[in-house]
């Protein structure tokens, strides 16, 4: 069960972000994304080379940038899901 802290501290963030509380709209919200508008973001993300960070000991022995990169080849798989 949800505490009432957690829905006020969520109504509260709803506030300062839209002006209004939209908990309630989540969910026709995400009804209404269409496979243009998720095509769209993804080609946006796979147009620009990918971002990581390593922390911890085993940071030093990474593979390279360019080698993690061929690795998850974004724009390769991407581009032939979408058929963009």
């Amino acid at each position: 069960m949800e505490r009432s802290s957690d829905r006020l501290e969520e109504s509260v963030k709803n506030y300062r972000s839209f002006g209004k509380i939209v908990t309630d709209d989540y969910a026709s919200n995400i009804d209404a994304i269409t496979i243009a508008e998720v095509s769209s973001a993804i080609a946006s993300i796979i147009a620009t080379n990918p971002t990581f960070v390593a922390q911890g000991s085993g940071a030093n022995n990474i593979e390279s940038y360019d080698a993690i990169r061929n690795m998850l080849a974004w724009e390769k798989y991407f581009r032939k899901l979408l058929y963009l």
